[in-house]
């Protein structure tokens, strides 16, 4: 591949990340298991949340329903589904209950290894098992939750039997069986809520702001959409809001879970040797396992084509108007400082995912790749996000972590004429100026002083996928129901 071609990969990347002591790594790798654990727990509980939407779904949707025969059915199922979730007794309860049980041993265990693990290097484990107990707690709320809304479905279910059969003698058996299909769409809409306020818990996503209010959203009051994302508004951009952080490995999941999309072929993975493609995609970006993504890392391998049909696809789910940020909005967004952090360059301790010491492992370290100076930030790829302090408008990582498309061609002219010359002798130039898309921001791969600047353009092909790039998104105020 020619130079110019990694440049935002090679030239203006960076990483994160340190190697404490043994204890500590230990219960940071234990950490990053059970959240694994967690994520899989946490789709079957949705699954099962949808279940008991079904059950009644299915029962309201038939025309002549056989009611002796469909009560029992829905009695039993109900039953089946609290028992299921049932966590007052994991003896008698289900596979959910049972695994709830697991985790807790996991998360005592992991709280054991926290204590042996020496003062000076157990600030990042101690808020590794922090992070992990938040989201067991979530969980074990959701599937709790879940247990008690079967139960009060089911004792509601059964009131409406007793006041269907009186119902009968007094209006007739047609308006009675309407009057019992609207009391249970009511249920249908209760248990709705309901799992979207589990579902929402479990994600750590706040309450949402009522849809049609976006544009009285605060820094303070984000806008929350379908995905759990928080939209904030951009300083001198009025109709625009911005995504608090980048968009997440779970996000870009479920579009290409509902519209089977392909982007998995091509991707840049750093290896032994340099980037290369030998397989590597969004869902599997050739990270060390101890660095392996979960749902809420920034999502990567992904090209600006995937970003914009990404957008596309959330507007059409909506009904709202998402995009890619202008080159000019992600300026506004990260403010009009040299660097993202207050302060001159090295970046102070934790200002951002960069390539520090934490980052020479594996690939990077075969590669001989510079870092910057002894820089730590705690993550040795790519960080979840928001994993570091918002800047004074609200918004994460607009420093690291990853090269984030925007949605402008890429113009040597918006540099500075230092960076200019930079790019220059990488073999860039103003001939063409529809080759390129621009990247901002800088990544985990990022060390040099030029690169981590607050106005650095990089620049990527339209249909690049790089281990080190990845995107966030704006919302059109006033664009949505």
């Amino acid at each position: 591949m020619r130079r110019w071609m990694l440049l935002p990969l090679l030239l203006l990347q960076g990483t994160q990340g340190w190697l404490p002591a043994q204890e500590a790594r230990d219960v940071q790798a234990g950490g990053m298991s059970i959240i694994g654990q967690c994520e899989v727990m946490e789709r079957r509980v949705t699954a099962q949340w949808e279940v008991l939407e079904k059950l009644l779904s299915d029962w309201i949707s038939k025309e002549q329903p056989d009611l002796p025969v469909e009560w029992a059915g829905l009695s039993a199922g109900l039953e089946n589904l609290r028992r299921e979730s049932d966590l007052k007794n994991s003896a008698t309860g289900g596979d959910l209950a049972k695994e709830m049980t697991d985790l807790r041993r996991r998360i005592a265990d992991l709280n054991a290894k926290l204590a042996s693990v020496p003062e000076e290097t157990r600030r990042d484990a101690a808020a590794k098992v922090r992070q992990v107990e938040g989201r067991i707690g979530a969980l074990e709320k959701a599937v709790q939750s879940l247990a008690t809304v079967c139960g009060s479905t089911r004792t509601k279910l059964d009131a409406l039997k007793d006041t269907f059969e009186v119902n009968i003698q007094l209006e007739g058996a047609a308006k009675a069986r309407e009057t019992l299909r609207q009391k249970v769409g009511d249920l249908i809409v209760e248990i709705r809520r309901k799992r979207g306020d589990a579902v929402g818990a479990m994600a750590g996503v706040p309450a949402p702001v009522p849809a049609g209010r976006e544009s009285v959203v605060t820094k303070e009051k984000p806008f929350l959409n379908s995905l759990g994302l928080e939209f904030i508004p951009l300083p001198g951009k009025p109709g625009v809001l911005m995504s608090r952080t980048e968009t997440r490995v779970r996000d870009f999941d479920a579009f290409v879970r509902d519209t089977g999309y392909e982007a998995t072929e091509g991707a840049y993975t750093l290896e032994k040797g340099g980037w290369k493609q030998v397989g590597g995609s969004w869902m599997n970006p050739g990270f060390p396992k101890r660095a392996a993504q979960t749902g809420d890392h920034p999502v990567v391998c992904v090209s600006w084509e995937d970003a914009r049909a990404f957008c596309e696809w959330l507007s059409r789910q909506e009904g709202r108007r998402y995009r890619l940020p202008t080159d000019a909005e992600w300026s506004a967004a990260v403010g009009g400082q040299e660097y993202p952090w207050k302060g001159a360059f090295p970046p102070p301790p934790r200002a951002g995912n960069y390539a520090g010491i934490e980052a020479n492992t594996g690939a990077f370290k075969a590669g001989r790749y510079e870092v910057i100076g002894d820089y730590d930030d705690g993550a040795e790829r790519t960080a979840p996000v928001g994993s570091y302090a918002p800047n004074p408008f609200g918004f994460h990582d607009l420093g690291g972590n990853v090269w984030e498309w925007c949605e402008d061609w890429f113009q040597l002219s918006m540099n500075d004429p230092e960076v200019q010359k930079v790019l220059r002798d990488s073999g860039a130039d103003e001939r063409d100026p529809h080759q390129y898309r621009v990247l901002r921001g800088g990544s985990w791969f990022s060390f040099s002083e030029i690169s981590l600047r607050s106005g650095c353009r990089a620049r990527g092909r339209p249909d690049s996928r790089g281990g080190a790039n990845g995107f966030r998104i704006v919302l059109e105020t006033g664009s949505g129901p």
